[in-house]
């Protein structure tokens, strides 16, 4: 029998629908009295209790399991959000997905600022071009992009001179065989990018320095987990996306999860660039060596803050080193 003849979804559907984490909705669940229902070990959400149950948390009225549960209460103009955009499509950004899933960038925006109040919005998007409209338009903060986008990100910085993006650091990478462009996991069904990163926008930065650090710590926190936990991280996956297993197993160990900068990372950028120059036709009128605009020691703080030995702020020479730095 179909759940929507009682007007049910499923956890993640309501996890998806409020743009939270896992851990935020358990904890909401625990503290607020997020209305649900268990049958067996399924838990299941009534929408228009959901609805009622957000309206009224929205409302303001006085809950004394609310209060016990917050240490501060601020209006919604007082409150920070930050909207973080992934595109978990792509398997090599499912760093996003599983940052959310486990609740560390709301973790450490806590440990950066205690009683300071921060409402975290997950934006999964179907491509990398709606991420940049919204980095553009200030919607989205920080992005995980693919190559393209990075690349036509900074062409934009040239169009746009108030559009300022900078890349942070390297998510997922896979380059073992450099055959061009879009040829390592098509096969899979995953999205086509092979090299992936973390951009954000500089004037948002200035100003957001403290939860710039805190994204990477979690994002570097995901990257050990997923080398260390793979187990783990194939179960949350497996349930968050429905994808088999063995499937997420296999593409897993294909990637190289790293944030650290090299040399030759930003040659593949490069090689990139070079394969499609009608993404930029005239607006790349320097040498491309001066248009990517990289800033790592947003992600060097993040290293240092998490005490795990970190280089210098130069590029990383050479090939990859044999383990996985971040």
């Amino acid at each position: 029998m179909s759940l929507q003849r009682f007007n049910l979804i499923s956890l993640h559907e309501a996890i998806d629908l409020l743009g939270v984490s896992r851990s935020t909705f358990d904890r909401w669940r625990k503290l607020k009295q997020l209305p649900y229902v268990k049958i067996g070990k399924e838990i299941l959400i009534d929408k228009e209790e959901l609805e009622k149950w957000v309206r009224h948390h929205a409302s303001g009225t006085n809950n004394p399991v609310i209060a016990a549960g917050a240490a501060s209460i601020r209006t919604p103009q007082e409150q920070l959000a930050i909207k973080v955009g992934y595109q978990s499509g792509t398997a090599h950004m499912w760093t996003s997905l599983l940052m959310k899933e486990l609740g560390w960038f709301e973790e450490e925006l806590a440990l950066a600022k205690p009683g300071r109040t921060v409402r975290v919005d997950w934006f999964d998007a179907a491509n990398g071009t709606v991420l940049l409209q919204g980095l553009i338009g200030g919607s989205i903060q920080i992005a995980s992009l693919g190559d393209f986008s990075i690349v036509l990100s900074q062409s934009l910085r040239r169009m746009l001179p108030s559009f300022r993006p900078v890349l942070l650091a390297f998510d997922g990478k896979a380059l073992a065989h450099y055959q061009g462009i879009g040829q390592m996991f098509n096969q899979e069904g995953m999205g086509e990018d092979y090299l992936t990163g973390v951009v954000a926008e500089e004037n948002w930065l200035h100003h957001h320095q403290e939860d710039t650090v805190a994204y990477l710590k979690a994002h570097v926190r995901v990257h050990a987990y997923i080398r260390d936990q793979p187990q783990a991280v194939v179960e949350l996956i497996a349930c968050a996306k429905g994808i088999p297993a063995e499937i997420i197993a296999r593409i897993l160990g294909k990637v190289r999860w790293d944030s650290a900068f090299y040399k030759k990372d930003m040659k593949v950028l490069e090689l990139l660039q070079q394969e499609n120059p009608e993404s930029t036709t005239t607006v790349m009128a320097q040498p491309f060596s001066n248009e990517i605009c990289f800033k790592i020691q947003y992600l060097q703080e993040a290293i240092k803050a998490l005490q795990l030995p970190h280089h210098s702020n130069d590029l990383l020479e050479g090939e990859w080193a044999d383990e996985q730095l971040y």
